[in-house]
């Protein structure tokens, strides 16, 4: 499987500047569990892509939500974006419109799952509930999977590969 690197685009680059500005000053102030509605709050500032719709959906038995750009051209293939969060914290809801930036560039459907957070859900359940999504995705007939994810999202989506 051949490994494709795209250059980051300059208006991404600036986007990326900012947020780490934003979260510079609450870096290491809260963790745990009480450390989700910030983040969440956070990531919902991502602005929704223009022509991409957000659809609350289940995978393989995890919830989740699909994003779907307007004429997607390959109904065969799907990213499966694992959000980041150090398995405590993030969702798929708060992600949507991140996900759906790149869904906009690339025009194919992804789908975010909302795998179970530590520790109410202690390892191996996102590990076992990625597994599943990649599984669901194989199930419902997708043929091409681009696995993404970050920080913790980058873990899991290493994991689901090993579904190949």
């Amino acid at each position: 499987m051949a490994t494709i690197r795209h250059p980051i685009h300059l208006l991404d680059r600036a986007v990326m500047l900012t947020m780490r500005k934003m979260v510079a000053p609450m870096k290491g102030s809260v963790t745990g569990p009480e450390a989700r509605k910030p983040f969440d709050e956070l990531m919902e500032q991502t602005p929704a892509a223009a022509g991409v719709t957000y659809e609350l959906a289940s995978v393989g038995g995890v919830a989740g939500v699909w994003c779907r750009p307007e004429g997607a051209p390959d109904s065969a293939a799907a990213i499966l974006h694992f959000h980041g969060g150090a398995y405590i914290v993030g969702s798929a809801l708060a992600y949507q419109h991140f996900v759906g930036q790149i869904v906009a560039r690339t025009k194919i459907a992804a789908f975010v799952p909302e795998y179970g957070l530590a520790p109410e859900r202690p390892f191996p359940a996102a590990v076992d509930e990625a597994q599943a999504v990649y599984v669901g995705l194989v199930t419902q007939g997708f043929t091409r999977i681009a696995l993404a994810g970050d920080s913790a999202g980058g873990g899991l989506a290493s994991v689901a590969s090993t579904c190949f």
